[in-house]
């Protein structure tokens, strides 16, 4: 049995691996879709404040000793559940469709299923909201500024992305005015 101190430890391990795992297996049949990502300096604008929201959350704590809240610890892990389940059934939607690099493939088409028919980049919601579980599970305090990197870093990704999709994607525009970006209703 897991004692407190382990609880919070266990549970963003749990919603990590379940998070790649899951991702793995949707992703096994589209070897396209990371290719040209070391190349795409955007890419860098998600997975470096991904990382240090990781690597950072683990130090601190382990090294500092952090507790968190039973409330963080509830909310924080509906919070991951809800983003690994986001971030799937946006991945299911897009199908082949999906790329880790800023580009528009020549056979790419508009798709507007699933969380698609209300928000355009669901797959960031689901890791922004995977960053703020894990800040809220683990109790951390200096984390936060990593998670609002990670924010900062897919609002510019987005826009990047959004730029690309107007000039190249027919219907793109016609979407974009009825559909929100990431949070409906605000943005």
């Amino acid at each position: 049995m897991l004692s407190m101190g382990e609880l919070p430890l266990a549970i963003c391990v749990l919603l990590l691996v379940s998070f790649r795992l899951l991702e793995w297996r949707q992703l096994r049949g589209n070897p396209a879709a990371l290719q040209g990502w070391k190349t795409d300096p955007s890419a860098y604008l998600v997975m470096v404040p991904w990382a240090l929201t990781i690597v950072g959350s683990l130090v601190e704590y382990v090294g500092l000793h952090r507790q968190p809240t039973l409330v963080g610890l509830v909310i924080g892990t509906l919070l991951g559940v809800l983003g690994v389940s986001v971030r799937i059934s946006g991945l299911r939607s897009l199908g082949r469709h999906f790329v880790v690099a800023v580009q528009v493939p020549e056979d790419h088409t508009l798709v507007q299923e699933g969380l698609y028919r209300h928000l355009r980049h669901p797959l960031y919601l689901g890791n922004l909201l995977l960053m703020f579980s894990l800040g809220l599970v683990l109790g951390v305090t200096y984390t936060w500024a990593a998670v609002a990197l990670g924010v900062v870093g897919v609002v510019w990704r987005i826009r990047i992305e959004e730029r690309l999709l107007l000039e190249k994607l027919p219907g793109y525009a016609e979407y974009r005015s009825h559909t929100a970006a990431l949070i409906p209703g605000l943005w």
